[in-house]
């Protein structure tokens, strides 16, 4: 685990309070978080970025960007919170940003719904690869949305960070993901895949900070585990 990170997740879904998370951060001494503004339009991320600027958070090492931001806002996090690293979905509309030389190192592609022309035409563009494990567990052995070749292709690519949420098997026969864990044992599927994980580890949950830290300390003896194994 010394050279893995694993950072609880701001995010902003609407089963996320992410008013409240703001006041969890110095109510619990979180020093680093990464977020996910992906549910949220400008005007409340706004009001987002400055209810973070009062708390006595240091640094956002991982931002989910969404699909209206714009290049100043990568700017605002890279300058202001020494944003390492930053991901988006396969979208068109991303195009010219991850194209842009300035930002083009740090973004990673995250792998969502689909395998596909626009997750391909983005990592050409991008650092590399943003593994959602939920979604690579649910889809894994899917032939129509291109998830048999992800391995391949994350073989060839650079994991620049990741996504870890919940999954837990609903109505006893089909696997589902989820932004909202029930039980730990809901991260138990990360074994599969503690060979591929980076050294930042994001949670992306909708559960509260404190709910999130045993979280933290379940993965970390996962993927101590499966590191020694």
């Amino acid at each position: 685990m010394n050279n893995k990170k694993i950072l609880l997740g701001l995010t902003t879904t609407p089963r996320s309070d992410w008013r409240e998370k703001t006041r969890e951060i110095d109510r619990l001494g979180l020093k680093e978080v990464a977020l996910f503004p992906t549910f949220i339009p400008l005007t409340q991320r706004r009001k987002l970025y400055h209810l973070l600027e009062k708390t006595k958070l240091e640094k956002i090492p991982h931002v989910h960007l969404r699909d209206d931001m714009e290049e100043w806002e990568i700017a605002y996090f890279f300058n202001h919170w020494k944003t390492e690293v930053f991901n988006i979905h396969p979208n068109e509309q991303f195009l010219s940003l991850a194209n842009n030389r300035k930002w083009q190192s740090r973004i990673f592609v995250e792998n969502h719904s689909r395998i596909d022309k626009t997750f391909r035409k983005m990592l050409a563009l991008c650092g590399g690869v943003c593994l959602d494990y939920a979604h690579w567990k649910i889809r894994q052995k899917g032939i129509l949305n291109g998830y048999l070749d992800l391995k391949n292709i994350v073989q060839k690519n650079l994991i620049g960070c990741c996504h870890v949420s919940a999954v837990r098997k609903k109505w006893g026969f089909f696997w589902k993901d989820d932004h909202w864990y029930e039980e730990l044992s809901d991260f138990d599927y990360l074994k599969l895949f503690v060979e591929y994980l980076p050294s930042l580890i994001s949670l992306e949950l909708e559960n509260s900070f404190e709910e999130q830290l045993k979280a933290k300390k379940y993965l970390k003896d996962i993927i101590l585990k499966g590191l020694v194994c």
